[in-house]
C-alpha cells in the first residue's frame, strides 16, 4: 500500500503517456528486457495487454481514444509472438492474452498467419512455447467465430493429439490440449446444419476421430491411486478425458457409438477402483476444490462427475431407443449401489 496521492499521480501520468504514438512498443522494449526486474516486466505486460484491449479497435466496448496507429499495430503483430516461449508463465500468459485481443479484431483479414503460426508453435520442441501457444489459442477461441475455429480443425486436431500423446509434457499441458479439442467439437456442432453435416464432419472431426478416441480411452485406462497431496494433479487428465467422452455423447453420439462399449467398460472399472478414493477424500476428508490457471475446477470430483454423467447419457440414449444394453445397465447399477453404500 503506497502513498495514494503518488499512486494517483502515476496512473494519471501513464494514462497521458498511453496516448502517445509508439507507447505500445516502448512497453514491449521493457517487457522484452530479461535483465529487468521481473515485477516490472510483469507490470509492463499488464499495461501492454490493457493498452491493446482499450485502444486496438474503435469497435471495442472498452475503446479509449486514440486508436493505435496501423504502423504500430504491424510492429506489435510482428514482435509479440516471440514472448509466447518466455520462461516465465505469467509473462507467457500476458503475451497470449494481448495476442488474442489483437486477433479478435485482426484475424483473419489483417493477420491471416496468426492461427497457422500458433498451430506450428504447438509442434515445437520448446515446452514453454507449446504452453504459451496453447494459452493463446484458448484465449483466441473465445474471441473468434465458431466458423473460424471449425476451419482450423484439420490442422489443430493432429497437433493437439500429439501433445496429448507426449508424456514429457506435464499433465496440465496435456489436459489443456484436450480442452482445446473440446472447443473444436463444440464449434463444429454449432456451425453444422442438415445440408452440410456429413461433409463438415468429414472435413473436421472424422480424419483424426479414431486416434483421438483411442488416446482418450488410453488415458482413462491408467489406474490412479491418489492421496490428499496429489489428488488434483493426478486426476486433471482423467477429468478432461471423461468430459470429452461426455461431449461426444451429447453432440455427436453417432461418432462415439462404435467406441461406447470400450468407454463404458473402462469407466466402470475405473469408477469401481476409485471408490476408496471417494470415501477417503470426499466423504471423510472433504476434498479441497482445485482450479487450473484458467479458473476451471480440476481434481477427482470433476472426473467423478463427468464419468457418472457419461453413464447417465448412455442410459438415456438406450431407453429412448427402446433397447437397453444388459452390460451397461448392470454396470450402472453396480456403480450406483457402490457409491450409495459409501455415503
Amino acid at each position: 500500500g503506497g502513498d495514494p496521492r503518488l499512486v494517483s499521480q502515476s496512473e494519471a501520468k501513464l494514462k497521458q503517456l498511453s496516448q502517445n504514438n509508439g507507447y505500445g512498443m516502448v512497453l514491449v522494449s521493457i517487457f522484452a528486457n530479461s535483465k529487468a526486474d521481473f515485477k516490472y516486466r510483469q507490470l509492463t505486460g499488464i499495461l501492454l495487454k490493457n493498452h491493446i484491449v482499450n485502444r486496438w479497435s474503435q469497435h471495442s466496448k472498452t475503446f479509449t481514444p486514440p486508436v493505435i496507429s496501423d504502423q504500430e499495430k504491424k510492429e506489435l503483430r510482428k514482435v509479440l509472438p516471440r514472448f509466447l516461449g518466455d520462461p516465465h508463465p505469467l509473462l507467457r500468459s500476458a503475451a497470449a492474452m494481448a495476442m488474442a485481443s489483437m486477433g479478435q479484431w485482426d484475424y483473419p483479414e489483417r493477420w491471416p498467419e496468426l492461427l497457422p503460426s500458433l498451430v506450428k508453435c504447438l509442434e515445437d520442441k520448446n515446452p514453454n512455447l507449446v504452453q504459451g501457444s496453447l494459452r493463446c489459442l484458448g484465449f483466441l477461441a473465445e474471441h473468434i467465430t465458431d466458423e473460424q475455429v471449425a476451419k482450423s480443425i484439420h490442422r489443430l486436431a493432429p497437433a493437439l493429439l500429439k501433445i496429448l500423446k507426449t508424456p514429457q509434457f506435464s499433465l496440465e499441458v496435456r489436459a489443456k490440449s484436450i480442452k482445446l479439442y473440446q472447443i473444436c467439437l463444440k464449434s463444429v456442432y454449432t456451425v453444422r446444419d442438415s445440408d452440410n453435416h456429413e461433409k463438415l464432419l468429414n472435413q473436421t472431426i472424422r480424419p483424426t476421430l479414431k486416434p483421438w478416441l483411442e488416446s482418450l480411452h488410453g488415458v482413462l485406462q491408467v489406474k490412479l491411486h491418489s492421496s490428499a497431496q496429489n489428488i488434483g494433479k493426478e486426476f486433471v487428465l482423467h477429468g478432461q478425458a471423461a468430459k470429452t467422452a461426455v461431449s461426444f455423447q451429447e453432440l455427436f453420439p453417432e461418432l462415439i457409438g462404435p467406441f461406447a462399449g470400450i468407454f463404458t467398460k473402462t469407466l466402470a472399472q475405473s469408477l469401481a477402483s476409485t471408490a476408496p478414493v471417494y470415501q477417503n477424500l470426499i466423504v471423510q476428508g472433504g476434498e479441497n476444490e482445485l482450479y487450473d490457471d484458467e479458473g476451471d475446477a480440476v481434481g477427482f470430483s470433476v472426473y467423478l462427475s463427468y464419468a457418472l454423467h457419461f453413464f447417465t447419457l448412455l442410459l438415456r440414449t438406450h431407453l429412448k431407443s427402446g433397447r437397453v444394453d444388459g452390460n451397461l445397465l448392470s454396470a450402472s447399477v453396480d456403480i450406483a449401489l457402490g457409491y450409495m453404500q459409501i455415503t
